[in-house]
């Protein structure tokens, strides 16, 4: 089995043995798509339950600053060379997308942002983009690989990176 299979329904599934390898561009792009949903599902709820209506125009002007967090949640999750499909890049993309919404709906849309607000998306967003990787992960495999469940590489393998990245730039090992 390769390292990535899709089910029907679009389940993603891991390969128990090859779980450390990487996910290629598209399984990204499919969990980028998924984290897509979860903002747009959260910008429709948040108009419709203010009464307000569901039209591009009005979602854009809403949901601007989430999607300007998704992508630099994205570019987060890159620079931990995590799989985007781990817990961790769930995390990571979401906490940092609620940040970067809620500064710049303060900052530049000039819009109140009220503690609740922060609070409600935190808990939505966060559960949301960690919960649909928890059930994809449980269902794919039947168990949570300690790579995928963390996005931590084994000890040896990041001991191994630094040494390299030491000779490289000639810096000596410290001593014990």
């Amino acid at each position: 089995m390769s390292a990535q299979q899709s089910r029907p329904g679009g389940v993603l599934l891991v390969d128990h043995h090859r779980h450390r390898q990487r996910f290629n561009s598209y399984s990204a792009l499919a969990c980028f798509g998924a984290d897509a949903a979860v903002v747009l599902l959260f910008v429709a709820l948040g108009r419709y339950s203010h009464d307000e209506r569901l039209s591009p125009g009005g979602m854009l002007e809403t949901g601007w600053p989430f999607a300007v967090g998704l992508l630099g949640g994205y570019v987060a999750v890159v620079f931990t060379r995590w799989p985007a499909v781990s817990l961790g890049a769930g995390l990571i993309s979401s906490v940092k997308l609620v940040i970067v919404a809620m500064v710049l709906r303060y900052g530049i849309a000039r819009d109140d942002v009220p503690l609740a607000f922060v609070v409600t998306s935190t808990v939505f967003l966060v559960g949301a983009m960690v919960g649909w990787r928890a059930l994809a992960l449980r269902q794919a495999n039947g168990d949570w690989p300690t790579h995928l469940r963390t996005g931590v590489r084994q000890r040896s393998k990041i001991t191994a990176s630094v040494q390299r990245i030491r000779a490289r730039l000639g810096i000596s090992a410290p001593r014990r």
